[in-house]
């Protein structure tokens, strides 16, 4: 359920990824590579997990409402997709 201000999705975006690197990445990557952090934009509060699902449903247990940003410690993007489709340049 989505609070019923209006929410700037990019900016907590933005927000919580700035917050990833500048303090969060240090303490987190040497002991929980591959694991999950769920971030509030709002407060600044983050909570791990093994899975997204679980890191998400402690966020919601302390902040039913509100949207966060999720980043797997360690890596690029929370999944990845693989396609056994080639893909040409010459589109």
């Amino acid at each position: 359920m989505v609070q019923s201000h209006s929410v700037n999705v990019k900016r907590l975006a933005e927000v919580a990824q700035r917050l990833y690197e500048e303090k969060l990445r240090p303490q987190l990557e040497p002991q929980y590579d591959g694991q999950i952090v769920v971030i509030d934009g709002e407060s600044g509060d983050y909570f791990m997990g093994e899975n997204l699902h679980e890191a998400n449903e402690k966020a919601r247990k302390k902040y039913p409402g509100h949207i966060f940003y999720a980043i797997k410690v360690g890596h690029p993007a929370v999944y990845s997709f693989g396609s056994h489709v080639p893909v040409s340049a010459y589109l």
